[in-house]
């Protein structure tokens, strides 16, 4: 095996840069942009071969382009870079030039080898670029102080622009109402999480003092007999807007809301900001009386009536108030644990009343008075009649009580058929379970709607029976029927009946059937007979409320 050695000869001095002038001194900064650059070469070159493809030229890591700079001789060795093309543009910062040897020629054409590197730092007027800022806006403020400027300068604020080169800035964080510093940053990068904090000014600078909203304990609670709805105990943003309301428990009745312990409002329901630390309570006490309260007008006219006695009645307890000249009346009760049955003298109904009290009789049947509002419940055996000039609908009370209207009978039992809804003036059996309660709404109604059922309904007014067909609603012997009233006897106000000449029993007991729309039920004995609302049998219609055909008329 043999090798071939091949040499190359070498010039006597390898071409390289030997410096670069024009650039500042190591450790002093460039108050203005170095537009001229000389580089001296070790010794003379080839200048063709010396171009912008030998020149790297960075500002702050970034890459220029060298095509821009101008390359000028005067004598192959010393040769003029003019970099104000690039510089005129680019910011603050540190400024590198390298020159690589590696693909000029010298004059005895030779290539160099290696490269030579010059740097500097630039700011303009020896002042950084300074910015800062708060967030959110409007959230808080910044500050600044040089501690170690060459010239002494007032406290800045975020609406100056520039710090002196080197110098160490104190930056004051100062939030507004409601808001605390979360951090500061520089460039994007968190450096304090303190009020104060110091930077070096060695670098432009963009700092940030980012705010947010504090959280506060907001304890919110109820005593007696209550409980507050919407709002909870917990931590809340300031500025958070809460809407609290106090919903007193049945027998308590709400009196102020505290706050820390001292009267803030006696309105039920509150709107509350929160701007700090806050314990809210809402106070409710016992009801020392119940209310009911209504007007009483005249059945056919609506006219108000003055003078009426409306009672509440107990088995010990008799509360009574007389309407005024607007047919208003007002009861006040103190003892709430009694259940009342409500009374009224005089022609008319009780128009809206509005109270929390039961209605109840304790007896085997109950007959409802015309309350309009009230809120009533279900007897012992869980059967009573209803009739008002009002439009009920039982879809949405409660699911055990049901609604009947009377569609036929024969000589010993009226069929009811269940309904959901119930023209005006229509008279009802009700069932359900004993002391369920029913709310009765506060209905409009048109005085002459004639009923299309069957069952007369409650009397407007005492009246004596005559004949042997009017039959009462009644509990005997553990049974729930109409019993046959005998000539004579005055059927109470308020009472429920239903009229019948074909019966030939005196007990017409109750058929509950199934939901269907109101028959007609004919009966060739009784279709051209007219009653008036006593039960009194005529020959033709009078005025007023008259029955005809098992349906109850009004005529005016």
């Amino acid at each position: 095996m043999s090798y071939l050695l091949t040499f190359e000869p070498l010039p006597e001095i390898l071409l390289e840069v030997e410096r670069f002038d024009g650039i500042p001194q190591e450790g002093t900064i460039a108050e203005e942009p170095v537009n001229s650059v000389q580089v001296v070469f070790n010794k003379p070159i080839a200048p063709n071969t010396f171009t912008a493809d030998d020149i790297t030229f960075t500002v702050q890591g970034t890459k220029q382009d060298a095509s821009l700079i101008g390359i000028t001789t005067a004598d192959n060795r010393t040769f003029t870079l003019n970099l104000t093309a690039i510089t005129e543009s680019c910011p603050n910062g540190y400024y590198v030039l390298t020159v690589q040897t590696a693909g000029i020629t010298d004059f005895e054409g030779y290539q160099g080898r290696d490269g030579r590197q010059a740097s500097w730092v630039l700011f303009r007027g020896g002042l950084v670029q300074l910015l800062t800022s708060a967030y959110p806006v409007n959230a808080g403020s910044v500050s600044f102080v040089p501690l170690n400027a060459a010239r002494t300068l007032a406290p800045r604020y975020s609406n100056e622009t520039t710090a002196e080169y080197g110098s160490t800035l104190r930056l004051t964080a100062t939030p507004e109402e409601g808001y605390e510093l979360v951090n500061w940053t520089l460039n994007g990068e968190v450096i304090s999480t303190e009020t104060v904090c110091e930077v070096l000014a060695n670098s432009d600078l963009n700092i940030v003092a980012n705010f947010q909203l504090k959280n506060y304990l907001v304890e919110v609670g109820a005593e007696g007999g209550g409980i507050v709805e919407q709002g909870t105990t917990g931590y809340y943003a300031y500025g958070k807007k809460l809407t609290l309301t106090a919903v007193p428990d049945d027998g308590y009745q709400f009196e102020r809301w505290m706050k820390d312990g001292k009267q803030h409002s006696t309105s039920p329901t509150i709107q509350w900001t929160v701007t700090g630390s806050a314990k809210l309570s809402a106070v409710f006490t016992e009801l020392p009386y119940a209310t009911l309260s209504g007007t009483v007008r005249a059945a056919n006219t609506l006219f108000p009536i003055k003078g009426a006695t409306v009672s509440l009645k107990a088995a010990d307890k008799i509360y009574s108030s007389t309407t005024n000249a607007s047919g208003r009346y007002s009861i006040q009760v103190d003892d709430r644990t009694q259940l009342f049955n409500v009374f009224c003298q005089a022609n008319g109904y009780i128009d809206g009343p509005d109270s929390d009290l039961s209605f109840d009789s304790n007896t085997a049947t109950l007959d409802f008075d015309l309350l309009r509002g009230a809120t009533v419940r279900m007897p012992e055996q869980g059967i009573c009649t209803f009739s008002s000039p009002v439009s009920l609908d039982f879809s949405a009370n409660a699911t055990e009580v049901k609604a009947y209207y009377a569609d036929a009978f024969n000589s010993s039992q009226v069929l009811l058929r269940e309904t959901q809804t119930a023209a005006a003036c229509e008279g009802l059996i009700l069932s359900g379970t004993p002391s369920a309660r029913i709310d009765i709404p506060e209905a409009d109604y048109e005085v002459n709607t004639d009923a299309t059922n069957l069952l007369v309904g409650t009397a407007f007014a005492p009246f004596t029976v005559s004949g042997n067909n009017v039959f009462v609603l009644d509990h005997a012997n553990g049974n729930t029927a109409f019993y046959r009233a005998a000539e004579g006897v005055v059927v109470p106000q308020y009472k429920a009946y239903l009229m019948s000449t074909s019966a030939t029993s005196d007990v017409i007991n109750m058929l509950f059937g199934l939901p269907t729309s109101v028959n007609a039920f004919s009966n060739s004995e009784e279709s051209d007979l007219w009653y008036q609302s006593d039960g009194k049998k005529t020959g033709h219609h009078q005025r007023g409320i008259n029955v005809t055909r098992r349906r109850k008329v009004t005529i005016h």
